[in-house]
């Protein structure tokens, strides 16, 4: 991961502020081991230095032994001298789940959003016919809203059990 660095982390870094939801308070590299990559990393860092320094503080870090000052081992992975067992396949999978499910929610609540709109407005005509036939309209709507929201609930209750028993 640190020999691609200058590859892939420098636009990285550029666009991290914009790409996390929270604010982003330091950034630390670890640099490459190899010579050739840490001096194209240095001098990377020192040409594009000023486009992120003014965001966030960066820190360069010369080993893992210096990442345990700022993120503690159980945070880490074996491949950082860390504790953590992380699968990143795993991590696809549940994180893959998680957005979808939020997908799913997001058009429910826009679909109940609807429904409340239609109800709202809706003016009762006079005839009996027409407002039977309304009604049904409703009562039709309301059921597959009323099992849409059965079926992510239960998505949910799926997805929760999962990131739960995976423990990670």
């Amino acid at each position: 991961m640190a020999d691609c660095f200058y590859r892939r982390g420098i636009p990285k870094i550029r666009r991290s502020p914009a790409s996390f939801p929270g604010n982003l308070h330091l950034v630390l590299v670890l640099r490459p081991t190899s010579f050739f990559h840490r001096t194209v990393t240095d001098i990377g860092f020192r040409f594009s230095q000023e486009d992120f320094m003014l965001k966030m503080p960066v820190v360069m870090l010369s080993s893992v032994t210096d990442l345990l000052h700022y993120i503690d081992e159980n945070q880490l992975t074996s491949e950082f001298g860390g504790t953590l067992d992380y699968c990143h396949s795993d991590w696809i999978v549940l994180r893959t789940a998680i957005e979808s499910f939020a997908v799913t929610v997001k058009d429910i609540a826009q679909m109940l959003q609807g429904f409340g709109s239609e109800l709202a407005e809706t003016e009762l005509p006079d005839e009996g016919k027409v407002i039977e036939y309304l009604l049904e309209s409703h009562t039709e709507k309301y059921r597959k809203l009323k099992d849409a929201i059965r079926s992510v609930s239960k998505e949910g209750r799926h997805l929760l059990l999962s990131l739960e028993t995976s423990g990670k």
